[in-house]
């Protein structure tokens, strides 16, 4: 019952708007897809990059005479004043709170030259792997992605040699670079990858997971790339050259700290959450640096593996701990298990058994799927709004949203906020917080009803924290 027309979602042209993007997850580490031609991004997030610390997370007003204002609003209703009580129930609320944040951007560049003839996006929930393939005079392009338990893992396949340029940029201003020791140099990026031909289809769905052990300028004022110390920064200079006059390195680091606050004023202090997120390429004929970024030559295929980790503790416990190790020790067990003979379809169907561990125990199928499996999800909807029938259309909205919460929800992480685990802004609207009046139990409805039981357990441990606050 896991059918095309009801868990593929198709696109003729790559994503203009941030709302256009296909969206990956593992329930800590997000990324919104775009699929570019001449430049591809990946918007990310990470669930436990927030602005403010545990004392300033209820807002920048603390209530310090809550039962004396109570007291008054139950004697102005009982007088019949009821403005009265309005005013005095005011007084009950504490300013906004703090805001979950965006923690980067990875870019990838690979000049196009004209536009493409051929190109196709999709999102196979059944897999949880987003794709995107074009051809034009510049040969064909091939990229899927998808996170596992551990890391964002891009592979780009391409039909002819081409240069790549790649960066990570913050929506948080002033990047640096910073704590090049943290980072040693890794195995050789150029070493042979194991590259089988095809992909490997999708593993029975019901079988146990053995799981392996392992845009613009920079606006947040604390983010901070980190290179290695062989690395110097490049000169100043007009002089025209004929290639980036660099060191050969694969991987980029970035440090970012989130916002104190994000009141009447953003404003960056200390105390806030700490985040590193680092990329390394595999399988490049050769990779070294050019300023802050990397340029990558690629014969036929490269791999990217991108990964995040942040200080948090918990909500009531003040961000701590070095992050750095942290991340090199995810990096290093995906890239070695990726080096692996077999290694990438292994780590691919260990994640594909996973997240279908989950997706696949509810199915639906309403009409048949012959007549719109291969249409672009835009043009149904159109058709749809024109008065057309296409029940499928109605499986396949029930299937995305089991789709996002299964991505953004998981044992041990924070609960799905008001856009899930997804978020490109500083501001975002209503902070994309956690708002119990309907709006989070809303994200939660198909939780158990749609076999997701584990996809709850976040929402449940968070409220036991946020009992804590609210016997204050």
């Amino acid at each position: 019952m896991l059918t095309d027309d009801c868990t593929i979602l198709r696109y003729r042209a790559p994503a203009v708007e941030w709302t256009d993007a296909l969206p990956l997850g593992n329930g800590r580490l997000g990324a919104m897809c775009f699929g570019g031609v001449g430049e591809d991004r990946f918007q990310l997030n990470e669930n436990t990059c927030w602005s403010g610390t545990p004392e300033t997370a209820y807002g920048s007003r603390p209530v310090t005479d809550g039962p004396e204002r109570l007291a008054a609003a139950r004697a102005a209703l009982a007088s019949g004043d009821v403005r009265a009580a309005e005013e005095a129930v005011r007084g009950l609320q504490g300013g906004n709170s703090q805001a979950f944040q965006p923690l980067a951007d990875l870019w990838i560049t690979q000049p196009a030259g004209e536009p493409p003839s051929v190109y196709q996006r999709s999102l196979d929930m059944r897999s949880a792997v987003v794709s995107h393939t074009h051809s034009g005079p510049y040969g064909r392009v091939s990229q899927e992605a998808w996170i596992g338990s551990q890391a964002l893992v891009i592979r780009r396949r391409l039909s002819r040699p081409a240069r790549l340029r790649i960066r990570l940029t913050s929506p948080h201003p002033t990047a640096a670079l910073d704590r090049p020791s943290a980072f040693p140099a890794s195995p050789d990026p150029t070493a042979a990858l194991d590259r089988p031909s095809v992909s490997p289809a999708p593993p029975d769905p019901t079988a146990a997971l053995d799981r392996p052990s392992v845009s613009p300028a920079s606006q947040h004022p604390t983010a901070a790339l980190d290179r290695p110390s062989a690395c110097p920064a490049p000169p100043h200079s007009t002089a025209a050259v004929d290639r980036p006059s660099t060191v050969a390195v694969d991987q980029l680091v970035m440090t970012v700290r989130m916002p104190s606050d994000v009141g009447d004023e953003i404003t960056y202090g200390p105390g806030s959450v700490t985040a590193m997120a680092g990329l390394r390429v595999l399988g490049a004929a050769h990779v070294e640096f050019d300023g802050d970024e990397l340029v990558v030559d690629v014969d036929d295929e490269v791999i990217l593996v991108l990964a995040a980790v942040t200080d948090y503790i918990d909500p009531l416990t003040p961000p701590q701990g070095e992050i750095g190790e942290r991340l090199r020790e995810r990096l290093d067990d995906v890239t070695t298990l990726l080096r692996q003979t077999g290694g990438y379809a292994t780590l691919r169907a260990a994640h594909e058994r996973e997240h279908l561990r989950l997706f696949a125990r509810t199915g639906v199928r309403l009409g048949p799927p012959e007549a719109v499996s291969r249409l672009d999800t835009t043009e149904r909807l159109k058709a749809h709004a024109a008065g057309e029938s296409d029940p499928a259309l109605v499986a396949l909205q029930f299937q995305y949203g089991r789709y996002l919460l299964i991505s953004s929800s998981r044992p041990g992480g924070l609960p799905a906020g008001l856009q899930g685990l997804w978020n490109d802004s500083v501001r975002p609207p209503w902070n994309a917080n956690y708002t119990t009046n309907i709006n989070l139990e809303m994200n939660y409805w198909p939780a158990l009803v749609t076999n997701l039981a584990e996809c709850h357990l976040p929402l449940l441990d968070w409220l036991r924290h946020a009992a804590v606050r609210g016997r204050k």
